[in-house]
Formats: C-alpha cells, sequence, structure tokens
C-alpha cells in the first residue's frame, strides 16, 4: 500500500502580527473536510509560538490555538513538533500587538552558536514538555521551522534521540537557499522515500539497521526529467487551459505585513505537491505527479503544506485530491508516523 503523510505546519505569518484568522478559520476548513472523507492529517505544531503566547499571558490567542489543537487530536489526527527557534527569545510590544524577532536565530544551529549547547537543549526539551503538559501527547515526528536543516545538526539528532522521537522530516531534497542570514542545501539529499539517519539528516546510513534510533522521511519532490517530455507537454497543455477558465482573484489575505528579511540571494526550489495558494488546475497536476511519484518503487509520500496559506480554490483542490485518494483506495492511503511505524513492525 502506498502511504500518503499530508502534514499541515501550524503556524502564523511571520510578519510580527498576532492575527490568527488564516490559520484558525483555514484549519477549521481542512479539518471539515478530512472529517468528509475520514482522512487522516499530520499537523506539525509551532510549540514555541504558544509558549511566548503564554508567557505574555495573551490567553485568548492561546486558547484558541489549543482549543482546536485538542480538537485534531480528538478527531484521530496527529500532532508533532515543529520549531521556528526565531520565537525563543521574541519579544512582544503590547501598545503595537506586534512580535519583533531576530534573523540571527532562524535555525537551531544559530542558537547554539549564539547561546550554548545547554540553553539550547533546555530550550527544546521544553517544547516537548509542553506538548505533553497541554495535549497530553508526546510527538515521534519533527521538523525545522524553514527545513533549516544542514550537515551540521548533530545536536539536534542527539536531541531528537533523547527525546526518544522515531522520525525527521526537515529534508526536501533539491532545495538550495543561501542569503545572509540562512543557508539550505538537501541537494545532496538522497532520492528516497526513507532512510536511515547517523550523523547527518542528508544522508543515508552507512552502518545503521532497519532498526536505526531516527529516520528521515523528506518531504516530497520529484525530477521532472523522470517524467516523459510527452507527458510534460501534454500536462502543460491542460494545466494553461484550466487555469484560463478558472481564473479567479483569490487572493491569500489582505493588508499582510512583510515578514524579516533573510535576505536571500540564491536558491532553488525543487517541484513538489503542496495545497499552498493552489488554483483549480492544481488537482491535475497534484493527482499527476502522485501517480508519478509512487511509480519510482516509494511506498512514502510526505505532503507539506500551511493552512494560512490557503486560497478559495485551495479547499476545492483540497477537496477533490481527497476523493480521487478515497476512490482509490485500493492503491493510496493517507497516514500518519504513527502508522508507518507500526507498518515498519
Amino acid at each position: 500500500m502506498n502511504r500518503i503523510i499530508l502534514s499541515f505546519d501550524y503556524e502564523i505569518y511571520f510578519d510580527g502580527s498576532n492575527r490568527l484568522d488564516s490559520l484558525i478559520q483555514n484549519t477549521d476548513e481542512i479539518l471539515k473536510s478530512a472529517k468528509k472523507s475520514n482522512s487522516k492529517l499530520v499537523f506539525f505544531i509551532d510549540i514555541y509560538y504558544l509558549i511566548k503566547l503564554e508567557e505574555y499571558g495573551l490567553s485568548s490567542h492561546f486558547d484558541k490555538l489549543r482549543n482546536q489543537i485538542l480538537e485534531m487530536i480528538d478527531k484521530g489526527h496527529e500532532i508533532q513538533y515543529h520549531l521556528h527557534p526565531h520565537w525563543i527569545n521574541a519579544q512582544y510590544n503590547k501598545d503595537k500587538d506586534l512580535w519583533k524577532y531576530d534573523q540571527l536565530e532562524y535555525s537551531f544551529t544559530d542558537i547554539i552558536k549564539i547561546y550554548g549547547k545547554t540553553f539550547a537543549y533546555d530550550k527544546f526539551n521544553k517544547g516537548v514538555n509542553k506538548m505533553k503538559e497541554w495535549f497530553a501527547y508526546k510527538p515521534m515526528a519533527y521538523r525545522a521551522g524553514g527545513l533549516s536543516i544542514d550537515q551540521n545538526q548533530g545536536e539536534l539528532l542527539e536531541l531528537l534521540i533523547e527525546n526518544k522521537f522515531e522520525y525527521d522530516s526537515s529534508v526536501m531534497p533539491g532545495l538550495y537557499l543561501q542569503g545572509k542570514f540562512i543557508h539550505i542545501d538537501h541537494r545532496s539529499a538522497p532520492k528516497k522515500a526513507i532512510w536511515n539517519v547517523d550523523d547527518t539528516f542528508l544522508s543515508e546510513s552507512k552502518t545503521s539497521s532497519i532498526d536505526s534510533s531516527i529516520k528521515e522521511i523528506p518531504v516530497m519532490t520529484i525530477n521532472k526529467f523522470d517524467i516523459p517530455l510527452s507527458d510534460r507537454i501534454m500536462t502543460s497543455l491542460k494545466y494553461r487551459a484550466i487555469s484560463a477558465i478558472s481564473a479567479k482573484d483569490d487572493s491569500i489575505l489582505a493588508n499582510i505585513g512583510r515578514p524579516f528579511d533573510l535576505e536571500i540571494n540564491q536558491s532553488t526550489y525543487p517541484i513538489s505537491i503542496t495545497f499552498d495558494k493552489s488554483k483549480l488546475a492544481d488537482i491535475l497536476l497534484l493527482k499527476y505527479f502522485t501517480k508519478t511519484y509512487f511509480k519510482k518503487n516509494a511506498n512514502i509520500m510526505c505532503i507539506l503544506s500551511h493552512p494560512k496559506s490557503f486560497l478559495n480554490q485551495s479547499f476545492e483542490v483540497f477537496n477533490n485530491y481527497l476523493n480521487w485518494i478515497d476512490k482509490n483506495r485500493n492503491k493510496y492511503i493517507f497516514s500518519g508516523f504513527s502508522d508507518i511505524l507500526k507498518s515498519e513492525k
């Protein structure tokens, strides 16, 4: 059976505002769609935003998020650990209702370099403990904020093992971002659906057995050269035709502020599947890429999306995809990380 992990990074816009509307409302719609099709979802919770809300006594915001996360669990979905380190030392201006964070604290490696290993470990562990306290939930999968995993994250791997995590899902093979405050290079990552991790997330263990402490389930990417040229041409023509017919004004959220600038000057984004900002024509690609990906003999595919980035049309695409998978349940099934773990044992 081909397993699809529908994962969502549950986080607000990083424009400094406290606005939850797009996150809460869009997640509500996503949960309704999942209930109709009996689909299982995975939400990576940006835990340090909730910690900061609690620290500053912003109970209204905190309660809205906590109640929705409890609803996720109650409906049978998974929650997992998501960490954007810039939240750790974020400062809140009550008068302006704005957050201020530092670009130098974008990745977990940055936190270790600036504040030391003990400080970084304590903060990471606090996030794990808060998930247990607030949700009675022990996470087994981790995703780095902004996919900020690099070759020098042995300390993070050590932390995941200490906290008995089973999986990381922070690698997007082919991704490359270079800037003043960020360096992410996943171009050397294996083109596999899952691999064992020894000392780096970006290469497959040469010694570990299938019972390795940590396994990497990367975000799905596909090489365009895996798709026959004739198929690429036909799919492109169909996509353009559907786009022309279904064109709409479909903004995400009015007056989104500018998030902090990482000053990225070089970037390579691989072909992937996401519902972020998707339009009606994208269902064509979602179905085609799903079939193509699994033809490569992979049996696990992890899709990454963000509720905050859904357009009106994105919900139609999402519903269509859920229904398509349901009709093809003899080939595909939506899974959580716990299901993957059970299937391996």
